[in-house]
């Protein structure tokens, strides 16, 4: 009986040998594991490009201020009739483009300077030049609107890869942690049955009941040497999955100490989720690119308007000149047309006015394949409604699945929890028949090593409680 005692209590030692001393919290065991992945690196990265592009999307347009000019020395005659002298012409001019959609410019011009080296003459001719354009119809505003569109729907498909990425890796993890542990629950149940094959082997030689050269004593040991087999595949499972789970998340395996409760309630919208929303944009790009091509370029009217003046002085000769320019372009498709009118006037007070138009036309000669293109823009908007209503339609139907493993978990649950009640009357029964020496310790032992796998599965349950609901947020984003 001491024996026996004995070769039990070793027994328990050995299966406590199989885990590490030390426990860690689930959830700092994931964030750390975030942090190290190189995968979870690269979904970070690519949403932080998504969220700079619409950054860059939205800033501010600023005030655009540029300056130009050009200098130049020569010989040249300043006054028709007068010699030929060295010459500094000096050309600056500045332009402010201000921060709108249209681009309205500015432009200042003191003109060509122009200073003889040789003589007093000089020449000036200031100007300042005003032009603004205006789109007209909507086709400008279709092309923001599409812009828009398809910035926020980057934006929305970065963001759902991350989350889809973030779920997927968290529940690898979960899934690693379940199969190091089923391996654990596997080293328990088989070093239990080594130890309790021994303890037989030890009793019946013990007790004569068999001899080391019977047949059954034998076939005892075929099962001790299958157990032992068993063991050592599973030890070497173990080993493998502990190197996995340290390349999966940079961490040395220890055994959890924590899990959290989930909640898998499941909350569904009349809409669907981001996906859907996602088809609807597509759907919705779709429409609006088909209505861009109908009206296929921006109507445009530009204005422009200038006051502008020239002095020179060259000899006994002074002159003083004023202008003024106004002009207009509207241009269409295929044809433009514009006019300009001017009007002069000279220091004696003469008015030179002048009006000139101007304009284009060109045959289309994209007729048949601008057919061709919108039809096939058509045919896209109907597809992308097909595929928006599929979508929803896929949403629906994971919905069902959804809350098929739902229930599913609820019931495996309920006949765990029921199962691992059970056991603990068990173990009290049989712990209460030992003392009153009506029971085994042996049976103890087994109640006792019920208890433990119950412990293994309870962490399963939760793990794979916190996978379910990590699959149900997925689904209601």
């Amino acid at each position: 009986m001491r024996r026996k005692r004995l070769l039990s209590a070793i027994g328990i030692m050995l299966l406590v040998m199989i885990l590490p001393v030390s426990a860690i919290d689930l959830q700092n065991l994931v964030e750390q594991a975030k942090v190290y992945n190189p995968t979870m690196k690269a979904y970070r990265l690519n949403k932080e490009q998504a969220e700079l592009r619409l950054q860059l999307y939205e800033a501010e347009k600023v005030l655009s201020i540029g300056v130009s000019g050009a200098m130049t020395v020569n010989r040249a005659k300043l006054a028709l009739a007068g010699p030929t002298e060295a010459v500094l012409t000096v050309d600056p001019k500045v332009s402010f483009v201000l921060p709108n959609d249209e681009g309205t410019t500015i432009t200042f011009s003191p003109g060509g300077v122009v200073k003889s080296f040789e003589s007093k003459d000089w020449a000036v001719a200031p100007s300042l030049e005003a032009s603004h354009t205006f789109s007209l119809g909507s086709f400008t505003s279709l092309q923001k609107s599409l812009n828009d569109l398809t910035i926020s729907k980057q934006k929305m498909s970065a963001d759902l890869a991350y989350l889809e990425g973030n779920i997927n890796f968290e529940n690898s993890v979960y899934q690693k942690i379940i199969e190091i542990i089923k391996i654990e629950q596997e080293m328990l149940q088989l070093q239990s049955q080594i130890v309790t094959q021994q303890t037989k082997m030890e009793n019946d030689l013990k007790l004569k009941v068999t001899t080391k050269d019977a047949s059954a004593y034998k076939s005892m040991e075929i099962s001790l040497a299958e157990y032992q087999f068993a063991y050592q595949g599973a030890q070497r499972r173990y080993d493998l999955a502990k190197k996995q789970f340290t390349q999966l998340t940079g961490q040395q395996w220890e055994p959890i100490d924590t899990i959290g409760d989930a909640d898998i309630t499941l909350k569904t919208s009349p809409l669907g989720n981001m996906t859907v929303i996602l088809a609807d944009m597509d759907l919705q790009i779709a429409m609006m690119e088909y209505e861009q091509e109908q009206q296929k370029a921006a109507n445009t009217l530009s204005v422009s308007g200038s006051l502008g003046l020239d002095h020179s002085d060259f000899g006994n000769t002074t002159d003083t000149s004023y202008n003024i320019n106004a002009g207009t372009q509207y241009v269409k498709d295929n044809f433009q047309i514009g006019a300009v009118a001017r009007l002069g006037i000279s220091n004696t007070g003469t008015l030179t006015p002048s009006l000139t138009v101007n304009g284009s036309w060109k045959n289309k000669t994209t007729v048949e394949s601008d057919r061709i293109t919108l039809l096939e823009l058509a045919n896209t908007i109907e597809l992308k409604e097909i595929q928006k209503q599929k979508t929803f339609q896929d949403y629906l139907n994971s919905v069902d699945q959804m809350e098929t493993e739902i229930l599913n978990y609820q019931i495996s649950l309920q006949q765990f929890e029921q199962s691992a009640a059970y056991h603990k009357e068990v173990l009290a029964l049989a712990e209460e028949r030992f003392t009153r020496g009506l029971g085994t310790e042996s049976q103890v032992n087994n109640a006792k090593l019920s208890l433990e796998i119950d412990a293994y599965q309870q962490q399963i349950q939760k793990l794979n409680a916190l996978i379910l609901a990590n699959k149900i947020r997925l689904l209601q984003q």
